[in-house]
Order: C-alpha cells, then structure tokens, then sequence
C-alpha cells in the first residue's frame, strides 16, 4: 500500500477508496494519457528541490502554480511543524473528541473547554489562516514513487481544518460571525489547495474538509444572523467548490500511474509496487480491460450523477462478470463507482447549504420563509440548483417558523428528511440549531 495507509486518515470516504487507491495498475500497450499539468508541474518541483537542472528562469515553469510554489510548499512544511509542536497531543485529543460529538450534546464544560483552547491558540489560528491564504502546491508530489509516494500532508491539511472548526465555535458563540465566517472560509480555502492534486485520495480529502466546513456552518452560524455580505461571501465561495473535473482529472492522473504500475510488473521492476499488487505478471487483456473500464468511468465522472449513474451501473456489471485473466482489474475496480457517490453527496452538501442560507436570509428580510424556492432563484443566476441524485428540485417543506430543506441522498428515496449522509437525506440543518 502507498505510505498514506499509515496516515491516519479516518474518516469513510477515505477508507472507501483506499483499496482502490492502493491497487491502481492498468494496461499493456495501450496509449499513455496525455499527461496532466499538474503531474508535470510536480516533477518539476521535486526536480529542483532534489537540485536537479532545471530552467528555473522560466517563471511559468510550474504552472499551474505560481512562480512562487517552492515557497509556498515550504511554508505549508513550517505550519505543519508549528502545529505539531505547539499542540499537545492529549490536549487536542479531548477538544477533537468533543467536536466529533453533535454540538447539541456539548455540556458547558465542553463549551468552556473549545473556548479556552482557541484563546490560547490565536498565532496558530492566525498562522493557518495566513497560509492558507496561499492555495497550493501543499506538498511535493513525487509521483516517480509511483503508489508509495508520501502523502503526509493530508492527514495535517484535515487536523488544521478541523483546528478552525474549534474557532468557529468560538467566535461563532461571541456572536462575532465575521470572525466565525473567516475561519469557515478558511477551511474552504485548505480543501481548494489539494484541487490541482492529480490523485484521488487527495479529492477525497478534499471532500471531507468541506464537510468540515459545512457542519460548522450548520452548527456555529444562524442564516438570519449573518449580514446579507456575509452570507454572500459564504454562498459565492460554496458555489465554487463543486470541483467535479477535479475528481475527473485525480482519475486522469490515476490512470497515467496505473499504466506506469502494468509497465513496471512487465519489467520486473518491483521497486514502487506495494506487496499487496503483486500478483505476478498481467496479462495484456488485464490491462487494456482495465484502460477501457477507467476511461468509461473518467467520461462519466464529468456528468452530473444522476446522469452518470446508468453508465456506473453498466460499469459495475462488467465489473462483476470480468474473467479470471483479468486477475488486477477484478481485484481493483470494485470500489471506483463509490467515488461518484462521493462526489455527488459532496455536491448535494454544498448546494443545500447556499439554499439553506439564502432561505434564512428570506424569512430575516421578509419575516416568513418563502412557500416555494423561486424566490431566491436570483441569487442563483435565475436556475435554482438541482439535486445530484435525481435531477429533480431539492425537496423544501416550509412553515412559518420553520422549513425542512434536502436531498434525497445516495438510497434516491424520500425519507422525509431522516438526515444521514450515507443512508438517507442530506439535510439542512442550520435552522434547527438551536
């Protein structure tokens, strides 16, 4: 397995897709992908770092990063290490404990508990906003290493992130929203770094810390409360945090890596082939199996799920009645169509909070919530989103005081607004906060 399986990385979406993640091999001669930027871009900031010859008057060298990317790399590196040595482990663990748990259960303890934490911790707060303000490269790829390349840094981005998620509370329960919408944002802006790493796990953490920033927006921040700028600034950033073909190019680079990893078996060359892949040499059908099925599913990552989803089925069924000889493709492409899942809950997430905001931002100007969502269809260009999962409006209930707003989630049926992102709705639960 890549290193990163020793990270700890404990959130579901990860572990979905990490047997997939580890096991990426692919085919025997069929035409290499044209090689993603970014990959490009990585290779050449590793080579400098190692002090290989590089044309480093060339300030377009690591696009599409800035000219600037090793520092930033380097400043990412100083962060980590601050973070490391400033926190003490057992301390952080107990206020993660309580964060892990729904803010409704918090006795004042744990409230005082949070609260004190971030007082003495505003540098290490200041300093993840700073950097972050930056964008990426987070860390120097070195995909010469194939599916042991080191990826350290996501376990680190999602601890920062969950760092700011503390300080939303925080300022959040001040009633300094300003504050609280600063360190949301932030953890936006640490998910949007990993968009230009052309690997999929850094997609699916990428995911997750939005998921992060989300809960804290359900949980610290009241729609009605915000000014209408501050909600502007939450909604215009959620809106472009879909990302959807940075998923489908992650694949793009998977693939590329995976026919590196074919290659590699053919030669002999065991050097970057984790243990677990090893199982001997692959046949030519195996690979060019393998090419085709993930150029299906990198075309149908680019559509909207419920699109997607006839040819995600056609792709498991093949999947499942693959032969014998196609040993590496049966044992690593089961879990691939659980990415597009990921990508529309991920989706579903966002826009159920715009439309979440923009209804509490409604009923504060007009003193009741709208009976249907056509009203705040202007903030979205005139077309009000649609649910991922079926193509259909988001299902919204409203009353006087109150509304039920969701999407009906991966099982695509109706459970009357039962919130669990994995088995039934997704729900707004911003309005029931409190």
């Amino acid at each position: 397995m890549r290193k990163l399986i020793t990270h700890v990385l404990v959130f579901s979406v990860v572990a979905a897709s990490v047997l997939w993640i580890a096991g990426i091999s692919f085919a025997a001669e069929p035409a290499q992908p044209e090689k993603p930027a970014p990959i490009a871009a990585y290779e050449r900031i590793v080579a400098e770092m190692k002090g290989e010859p590089t044309d480093r008057q060339d300030p377009a060298r690591f696009a599409p990063f800035s000219a600037d990317a090793l520092e930033i790399i380097a400043e990412y590196r100083q962060l980590f290490a601050e973070v490391e040595k400033q926190l003490d482990t057992r301390e952080i663990g107990r206020i993660l404990d309580i964060l892990d748990r729904d803010m409704r259960e918090w006795t004042d303890g744990d409230k005082s508990q949070v609260t004190e934490f971030i007082a003495g911790n505003r540098h290490l707060i200041q300093e993840i906003r700073r950097v972050a303000d930056k964008g990426g490269p987070v860390y120097p790829l070195d995909f010469s290493k194939g599916y042991e390349m080191e990826l350290t840094h996501l376990a680190q981005l999602r601890s920062c992130a969950r760092l700011l998620r503390a300080s939303a509370f925080s300022k959040g329960m001040q009633g300094d929203h300003a504050a609280a919408i600063d360190d949301i944002l932030t953890v936006m802006k640490l998910g949007d770094a990993l968009s230009q790493e052309p690997v999929l796990i850094s997609q699916l953490v990428r995911i997750a810390i939005y998921l992060i920033a989300n809960t804290a927006i359900n949980d610290y921040l009241d729609g009605a409360d915000l000014s209408p700028e501050q909600a502007e600034r939450l909604v215009t950033h959620l809106a472009k945090a879909g990302q959807r073909d940075a998923l489908a190019d992650s694949l793009v680079g998977e693939l590329r890596m995976g026919q590196q990893v074919f290659s590699a078996l053919r030669s002999g060359d065991q050097t970057n082939i984790p243990k677990e892949l090893d199982l001997g040499p692959p046949g030519k059908s195996d690979e060019e199996t393998f090419v085709q099925i993930m150029q299906r599913f990198i075309s149908a990552i680019r559509l909207p799920y419920h699109e997607a989803l006839p040819e995600l089925t056609r792709i498991d069924a093949d999947i499942a009645a693959l032969p014998k000889e196609s040993s590496y493709s049966s044992l690593l492409l089961p879990a691939l169509t659980r990415t597009g899942v990921a990508q529309a809950r991920h989706e579903a997430v966002l826009e159920v909070a715009q439309l979440g905001i923009m209804l509490e931002q409604y009923k504060a100007r007009e003193g009741s919530y709208p009976l249907t969502l056509d009203p705040i269809a202007e903030h979205f260009g005139g077309t009000l989103p649609v649910d991922p999962f079926t193509g259909r409006p988001y299902i919204y209930r409203p009353s006087f005081d109150s509304f039920l707003l969701y999407s009906v989630g991966e099982n695509l049926r109706d459970d009357g607004g039962t919130h669990d992102y994995r088995k039934a709705d997704i729900v707004w639960l911003g309005e029931k906060k409190r």
